[in-house]
């Protein structure tokens, strides 16, 4: 039996990287649910085309268009457009970072609007549970400065 992965012509990164921005893009829409709404396809069909698991599931270009089109960005697209560079060897991979940094400050403003008083159980944190918030994001502060750092040493 042949290896569907080790067949495919492009390696693992850049595959790994359009699974990457198909996540971001459907969260840029506001999620699965919206998505749903503006495409074409269910539920299952776009978890599957931003799962890393799935690697023969990837979303259609009439998808990507309707998406995108209500995004206002071309947040998939733009990594295919972006192969044709000559830098296409590297791309990739900064692509993919690129792309999960993007997710972590869509997550921080997610966070950061859940947390306020005025929404649901803004509120109403303990002690206890506002220090293990506090304690997550010191955590991850160390990590971002650390990225930070690699970056600017050429290292990441």
């Amino acid at each position: 039996m042949i290896d569907q992965n080790s067949a495919r012509r492009l390696g693992s990164p850049i595959y790994l990287a359009i699974k990457a921005r198909t996540r971001l893009l459907i969260e840029r829409v506001g999620g699965v649910d919206v998505a749903i709404v503006l495409t074409r396809v269910g539920q299952s069909q776009l978890y599957d085309y931003g799962n890393d698991n799935k690697r023969d599931k990837f979303m259609p270009a009439d998808v990507m268009a309707d998406l995108e089109d209500f995004a206002g960005q071309p947040i998939l697209s733009s990594f295919f457009a972006g192969r044709t560079s000559p830098e296409s060897k590297t791309l990739p991979v900064v692509d993919h970072v690129l792309g999960l940094v993007e997710k972590v400050g869509a997550t921080s403003a997610e966070i950061r609007a859940a947390s306020h008083p005025d929404s649901p159980g803004g509120a109403t944190r303990t002690p206890q549970e506002s220090a293990r918030i506090l304690g997550t994001i010191s955590a991850i502060e160390e990590e971002l400065s650390a990225l930070k750092s690699a970056v600017e040493t050429g290292g990441a």
